[in-house]
């Protein structure tokens, strides 16, 4: 018989030496008769058809071991890189949180129960536990992707965190105090001017600098390190006043006691130790003035789009979530105040 070429077709000599045909496709093998028999092209069809089924196996990555292979691979990925820094910051902490005590723990025999028991360690602080699943579900995912797995068990549970109104805004007594008992013209009233002035984020004031500064039009322009949204507000007459008594030579608008940058970290910390001693509770956070700013904004009759061109948030949801606590009695005088000036009854 001459040689016959058939994609995924071959033959050997069986133990009898007599040569046999098969149809071998994703780790499956078909007997077939010989090509010169009538009924071979309706059992190669069928062959074809039934291997076409089957989902070739996944080449499995031998370097993905235990969770702190994983993690390594996650972090290498395209994904991970998109990221911002501020984001990418964030997403190590979880993950670190999790890798310090299971990063050992192998990848493929893990169990949904397991999991779910690991993940409860953090139930006294929810919104962390949350976090750490979104992080550890997305690279179980990868796993399953890279062959390690066949499935993602914390597709088996979920994790809910309480829900909260999230960082508690500051009130307007609080806002006093605070100013009472740091001066005008030092660091902790212009960081705060800064904070209440255009809710900036913690990532964001660190890396403010006169470059971002239009003092002339009464304008600052910076760029949200977590969305890469350009924003430009105007800058009020507290805030304008806490500028202008800047050192000359100072580029960056925040610096350390050492007149060095400042990181985002240390940012938090140092306003931690300003807001206790100015006598504000605990639970008053640099957030906290973010959410005041917003709040302020709608008490003063702002759209939810003229809020989030203030704060950069990117949906109205964000916004509404943000303003869940402003004074709703003050909003409706003004709203009917709205329809008695446009002639309304």
């Amino acid at each position: 018989m001459a040689t016959v070429k058939i994609k995924y077709v071959s033959s050997y000599l069986d133990r009898h030496g007599k040569r046999r045909w098969r149809y071998r496709r994703h780790g499956k093998t078909i007997q077939l008769p010989a090509p010169d028999e009538d009924q071979f092209p309706a059992i190669l069809a069928k062959a074809r058809s039934d291997c076409a089924t089957i989902r070739a196996r996944p080449k499995v990555r031998r370097d993905i071991v235990t969770f702190d292979d994983l993690f390594s691979v996650y972090f290498a990925s395209r994904e991970f890189a998109s990221l911002s820094a501020s984001t990418k910051q964030n997403y190590r902490l979880h993950i670190r949180h999790f890798s310090e005590l299971h990063g050992f723990r192998p990848v493929a025999t893990v169990s949904a129960a397991k999991l779910k028991k690991a993940l409860e360690a953090f139930a006294d602080r929810p919104s962390v536990m949350r976090h750490i699943y979104q992080r550890v579900s997305r690279a179980l995912d990868i796993a399953v992707m890279e062959g390690v797995r066949l499935d993602n068990p914390t597709h088996a549970f979920t994790v809910k965190e309480r829900k909260t109104d999230g960082h508690t805004p500051w009130p307007a007594a609080l806002i006093d105090r605070y100013r009472a008992a740091h001066a005008s013209g030092t660091k902790a009233r212009l960081v705060f001017e800064i904070l209440l002035g255009f809710g900036v984020r913690r990532g964001d004031i660190v890396t403010l600098n006169r470059s971002n500064l239009d003092v002339p039009g009464r304008k600052i322009t910076y760029t949200q390190s977590k969305t890469g949204m350009v924003v430009t507000v105007p800058i009020m007459n507290e805030l304008y006043r806490e500028i202008g008594l800047i050192p000359a030579d100072q580029f960056m608008l925040i610096v350390s006691d050492y007149g060095k940058p400042i990181t985002s970290k240390g940012f938090g910390n140092w306003f931690a130790k300003r807001r206790k001693a100015a006598g504000i509770p605990d639970g008053y956070s640099a957030h906290g003035l973010r959410k005041s700013c917003a709040i302020r904004l709608a008490e003063a009759g702002c759209t939810a789009h003229e809020i989030a061109a203030v704060t950069g948030h990117q949906t109205l949801k964000e916004v509404e979530r943000y303003t869940r606590k402003f004074d709703r009695g003050s909003a409706a005088d003004k709203a009917f105040e709205k329809i008695r000036i446009q002639g309304g009854s």
